[in-house]
């Protein structure tokens, strides 16, 4: 009888990263729930790290700092994680990170750990060798010395466990590396919020690695309120360009969250043109075609991943492609979204599973058509501003400039705080149900209804 192989995740981090931390303590458990050998490897950020291609001082990269703080808040209190951010950082963790490779593997993990929070909870300087080896003694490690921190071949090793990331493609940490069979294939996650890709990867091994045939497959996202529809009258309110492929990503998930969040949850579509917004806050370039190549390409594929999540987890059969004619032109489209909300899906299937040409007027026109609307009609409505479908355009773009929005898709609960793209959903789903942050305050005239206290 031939025996299963045990699946391996390799997790690569850097103790300076809060996004690794907050992995940190939550892979344990996953590779617990999943029988899988778990593999700790430090690896130096700043060698990772490309340079953006648009500057860090514009206001576009600003607002996303600005999100991604507010993401980080969210995350340590929905994963109950204590946290604190060290007044002086990021602390040089290069020492730290070759100590870590120094000791025996069996000790990697309590190591890292103790580091981890000596950073992120005790505020230690972790970059002086005195509180290191301090840390190490701490949890029984009495061997520990400061020669230790020059072991050329810890050295060796970091450099190329670092190395090793690069040529997977690694963006950033926390990052996660599952190999396949012997050929040295496998698959990469970066991030601490594709951990249920991780978790549905090494579930995969039990059945043919098929993700289809894992049990419950949307149960392996984190939600704190799962099933729970809106006990008060709710909004929902969507960002969206068409041109944006995340866009399109998120609204194939909104009639699985509107059932969720049941009748008192109203979905309020906001067509978002999103050319004039970017040349507002940057260079006129998308956040996405902002990022480094190895950022860009692994987002590209990680959208692949994302669809076949959402096809498993709504029934879809969904294949995209990449229009043709990108960037999409798309004003009139949204106009006509505006005029008629339940346009959005054809319309969103045309350009990115048709590679239809939404811009072309009779294109458009026949894509309507084919949908049952009477595609001339609404073009022409478009077209001289009935129910002044243009000022309502120009209103939304109004809208997202002073709230801060940056991109699409974005979503906001009644008058909340935005939550940038429909890989946090989960959240959104949540707030749904009618759970608040305790971390982060409420906006103006926002009805206070459930907190979580934050440890």
């Amino acid at each position: 009888m031939q025996h299963q192989r045990m699946p391996r995740v390799e997790f690569c981090y850097d103790i300076a990263c809060p996004w690794a931390y907050v992995a940190s303590r939550r892979v344990e458990a996953l590779a617990a729930r999943t029988n899988a050998e778990l593999v700790w490897k430090p690896v130096l950020l700043s060698a990772l790290l490309e340079s953006p291609a648009v500057p860090a001082a514009s206001k576009g990269a600003r607002l996303k700092q600005a999100v991604r703080d507010r993401d980080l808040k969210l995350a340590v209190e929905r994963h109950a994680v204590p946290f604190r951010r060290h007044p002086r950082h990021p602390l040089r963790t290069e020492a730290a990170l070759r100590l870590i490779w120094s000791v025996p593997e069996s000790h990697r993990a309590v190591l890292s750990c103790a580091i981890f929070r000596a950073y992120w909870v005790e505020n230690l300087d972790v970059d002086r060798v005195s509180v290191l080896l301090l840390v190490a003694r701490s949890i029984g490690l009495k061997e520990v010395n400061e020669a230790m921190l020059q072991d050329p071949e810890a050295r060796r090793q970091l450099h190329d466990a670092t190395q090793t990331c690069i040529d997977r493609g690694a963006p950033g940490v926390p990052n996660f590396w599952i190999a396949g069979s012997d050929d040295g294939k496998g698959e990469l996650y970066w991030g601490q919020d594709q951990l249920h890709f991780v978790e549905a990867q090494l579930l995969s091994f039990q059945y043919g690695g098929e993700w289809r045939a894992v049990p419950n497959l949307l149960s392996l996202q984190h939600r704190l309120r799962p099933g729970r529809p809106s006990q008060h009258a709710t909004t929902l309110r969507f960002w969206f360009d068409f041109g944006s492929y995340w866009s399109f990503l998120g609204w194939q998930q909104v009639e699985r969250i509107l059932a969720e969040a049941g009748p008192k949850c109203l979905l309020e579509p906001k067509p978002l043109l999103l050319g004039p917004l970017f040349r507002e806050i940057s260079d006129g370039t998308s956040p996405i075609m902002g990022l480094p190549p190895r950022s860009q390409k692994y987002m590209w594929e990680n959208g692949r991943t994302w669809q076949r999540w959402i096809n498993i987890t709504t029934g879809k059969n969904t294949s995209t492609i990449w229009p043709s004619n990108f960037p999409l032109r798309t004003v009139t489209a949204l106009r006509v979204a505006i005029l008629e909300p339940r346009t959005i899906t054809p319309i969103f299937e045309a350009a990115w599973l048709k590679d239809v040409d939404i811009g072309d007027s009779e294109q458009l026109v026949k894509v309507l058509n084919a949908a049952g609307f009477d595609g001339a009609a609404l073009l022409r409505d478009a077209s001289i501003n009935r129910n002044g479908c243009k000022e309502q355009l120009s209103q939304h773009y109004s809208e997202a400039i002073s709230l801060g929005i940056f991109g699409a898709p974005t979503f906001q609960v009644n008058n909340g705080h935005i939550i940038f793209g429909q890989d946090r959903l989960d959240v959104v789903q949540d707030m749904l149900a009618g759970w608040r942050s305790s971390l982060i305050p409420l906006a103006d005239g926002e009805r206070p209804v459930h907190r979580i206290a934050f440890m």
